[in-house]
């Protein structure tokens, strides 16, 4: 009976065995982790955080109060109670957080930027340049100014980027920008080469009208294009002159804005802006938008067609070569070299994959103004749910 009892204890014990590990287990688990944050084992992501001088939240790397981020893929974002802190993904290779020994190795930034107007033409990239400011005006909570029928209740603002810049400046000069932004506000805008652009005009109105971009314009086509259109043949000249077509008055109008710079070279132009604004050139980095692919080349056009374009557009020819000098003004600035470097850098990050997708938009084939897509959105909610009500 002992020998028995015995075995029968051992028995027992062993088969219990599994399940007392199998409970104890978390238990020893939890008892580890505490043992090695005690030790000061910590995870890959957040050793990558300290090692940057910040702590991990989530995927990313937040500096402490009084740092900020430098690098490539920097973030601002608002806690709670509405601090603004500075952090970066820990993916980033060369994001590291400021400290006050380190930041008098660096440019002394401006805590925001100022108010600005950009004076926007079409067919110039200007929805990239626009894109690139609003996304700034995000970043330091500044306003954006609202378009059309919006920008009056939108008053005061900080940043306007609509093309209603150019109806108030060819309706009124620079005046109106000052009247509706303030004294001191920072007037920016970008041209490209008229006959590139009147080109790319052009294509636009043959996508909207006929849904055809790739068939090449003869020269008859082209004529019949600019009779319809006449305003594209100055289309700098007009705006800048305030509507008198005076080139020397255009000419004057343009020198007085503070950064002025061509499509061909968006880069320096962002960069240029960045040194005048006194704000880090990482935050003007930028993804090109409305790129249209396939349609044809000036250079794929019979020369007819280009010496009728270049006739076309003599006097916004005038206007684009002077801003092409004041473009080149701008890798003069002592500071050019060193923020173009860090600007390069952070650029070589962003993706520049097209994003845009096929689409059987009816909205898009009626042509309504994309103001319009939201209430028409609403409306046909506003009927289903009452179709609803009254027949189901």
């Amino acid at each position: 009976n002992t020998r028995l009892r015995s075995l029968e204890r051992r028995v027992v014990t062993r088969s219990t065995m599994p399940f007392t590990i199998s409970c104890l287990a978390p238990v020893l688990l939890l008892a580890v982790c505490w043992l090695s944050e005690g030790a000061g084992v910590v995870s890959l992501e957040e050793a990558r955080c300290q090692q940057r001088s910040a702590t991990l939240h989530g995927s990313h790397c937040m500096c402490p109060t009084g740092s900020e981020c430098v690098g490539a893929q920097c973030e601002v974002g608002t806690m709670q109670n509405g601090d603004q802190v500075s952090g970066f993904p820990t993916t980033c290779g060369d994001c590291k957080c400021a400290h006050e020994s380190t930041k008098a190795s660096t440019p002394a930034y401006a805590a925001a930027p100022p108010r600005v107007a950009f004076l926007k033409f079409h067919k110039v990239g200007s929805t990239t340049v626009s894109i690139t400011l609003e996304r700034l005006a995000e970043r330091y909570g500044a306003k954006v100014c609202g378009r059309f029928d919006d920008f009056l209740r939108s008053l005061p603002c900080d940043m306007w980027t609509t093309h209603d810049t150019e109806v108030a400046l060819a309706a009124y000069g620079l005046y109106a920008i000052e009247f509706f932004m303030g004294s001191g506000v920072q007037t920016v805008t970008v041209l490209r080469h008229p006959v590139e652009r009147l080109l790319s005009r052009y294509f636009y109105d043959a996508v909207m009208d006929m849904g055809d971009a790739v068939s090449k314009p003869t020269e008859a086509d082209m004529k019949a294009w600019l009779k319809a259109k006449p305003a594209e043949k100055t289309h700098y000249l007009r705006t800048l002159s305030e509507t008198t077509n005076d080139v020397d008055l255009a000419l004057d109008n343009l020198d007085k804005f503070n950064v002025v710079g061509i499509s061909e070279d968006l880069e320096t132009f962002m960069v240029g802006m960045a040194i005048h604004f006194n704000l880090p050139p990482q935050q003007f980095t930028f993804k090109n938008e409305k790129v249209v692919l396939g349609r044809p080349k000036l250079s794929d056009l019979d020369s007819s067609v280009r010496d009728l374009l270049t006739a076309t557009v003599a006097k916004d020819l005038e206007l684009y070569e002077r801003a092409k000098a004041r473009h080149e003004k701008i890798k003069q600035h002592p500071q050019y070299q060193s923020q173009m470097a860090l600007f390069v850098k952070a650029q070589s990050n962003v993706d520049q994959g097209c994003t845009f997708k096929d689409t059987n938009s009816k909205v898009i084939q009626l042509g309504l103004p994309l103001e319009n897509v939201e209430a028409v959105t609403l409306a046909f909610i506003l009927f289903y749910f009452l179709f609803i009500y009254l027949f189901i």
